[in-house]
């Protein structure tokens, strides 16, 4: 099998090094993978780290492509249409990967018949990579994407997935018109059409969480209450309707 790995990145420089270093650090042979690059016109040193990268390593397929700058799902349905290969793993340009893990990843997913999607544990770190938690816990994770599941929360998280590229052919891109949870659509939608996600247990990413997103930011919580409201109501209706409804009947008899 072969891997396209992108990163997404804009204004990136404050931890690029970290990311690209976590992939040359993986010793994966040149000819299984490529690192494709979407900038967003970065005005800072962002492109300059990327192209002395490629300079490096002109044996490896790395390439830049530099797109209007958009939010992060634009960048990445972007990339979707410009990769090579058959799997896609999206490592975004503050996240890292544990050293020497994607060989042994690659090799579980061609023992296992090369199925749709591959999803593993990840630590969240802070902005100094100081560790936070790890997840997803084993009362959480499926050997199925159950659909119900997502009704409770996310257990699946974007930079320790791999996934064939031709899902999106199937099921469409990310959807652009969400900032936080077009992921959480995606996987809603390969839940709703029964494809078979397998859970490697081991930890793949590391993925920084900033002080920016937890303190208490009103805009980002206001869309992400938002973006939760139409997922119910696109794809959880029917149980939102039936929560109201009990939750009516219990306060109406208690």
């Amino acid at each position: 099998m072969k891997l396209s790995i992108i990163t997404c990145t804009y204004n990136s420089e404050k931890y690029l090094k970290k990311t690209i270093n976590s992939i040359i650090a993986q010793n994966l042979d040149d000819n299984i993978y490529e690192h494709i690059f979407v900038d967003g016109n970065s005005i800072d040193s962002t492109q300059d780290i990327i192209n002395k990268y490629i300079k490096k390593n002109t044996e490896k397929n790395i390439k830049l492509e530099r797109k209007e700058a958009k939010w992060i799902y634009n960048a990445m349905n972007e990339w979707i249409k410009i990769a090579k290969w058959e799997y896609l793993l999206f490592l975004h340009s503050d996240d890292y990967l544990e050293p020497n893990i994607l060989k042994d990843y690659l090799k579980y997913i061609d023992k296992t018949w090369n199925k749709d999607l591959y999803y593993a544990r990840f630590n969240a770190v802070d902005e100094n990579w100081k560790f936070i938690y790890n997840a997803p816990s084993r009362k959480i994770y499926q050997k199925w994407l159950k659909k119900w599941l997502f009704w409770l929360l996310c257990y699946i998280n974007q930079p320790a997935v791999i996934h064939k590229k031709n899902l999106h052919d199937r099921f469409w891109y990310f959807n652009e018109n969400l900032k936080i949870k077009s992921d959480r659509e995606f996987w809603i939608k390969l839940a709703k059409g029964k494809i078979v996600g397998l859970f490697y247990n081991k930890t793949i990413t590391n993925f920084r969480i900033h002080e920016s997103w937890t303190s208490n930011n009103s805009k980002l919580e206001k869309i992400s209450k938002n973006e939760d409201n139409y997922i119910w109501d696109k794809y959880y209706w029917i149980e939102k309707y039936l929560f109201k409804c009990i939750l009516f009947i219990y306060k109406k008899f208690s």
